[in-house]
């Protein structure tokens, strides 16, 4: 997965990632922050919102989920005109906390 993301091979590295999350729940062993985000940015520029909404929700899920990543997601909503409302919950019980940016976006949003 991190190979093929450093070889910007990003569709591979996609179902990769998708193969190997899937036996994280049984393993020690977390992605670094870097290669999270990678995948959250490519997402996000190829507008890939499902797939970046199954996404966080496995990072949620496994306990690792930060700032940066909600943000990604929050932004695609935005961009998107879709409600953020489930990543505003997973935020809320990950108990992350919003910046200014983060809170501009979801007040965007809500307008």
């Amino acid at each position: 997965m991190e190979g093929r993301l450093k070889n910007q091979k990003l569709d591979e590295a996609v179902e990769a990632m998708k193969q190997g999350f899937t036996t994280l729940q049984d393993c020690h062993w977390r992605p670094s922050d870097d290669t999270v985000m990678a995948f959250a940015e490519y997402f996000e520029r190829q507008q890939k919102i499902e797939d970046a909404n199954w996404y966080i929700r496995v990072i949620h899920n496994l306990g690792f989920a930060s700032l940066p990543l909600y943000k990604s997601l929050i932004r695609m909503h935005h961009s998107a005109r879709k409600s953020a409302s489930h990543v505003l919950e997973m935020m809320e019980k990950d108990r992350i906390e919003m910046d200014d940016e983060t809170s501009a976006l979801v007040r965007a949003i809500n307008v």
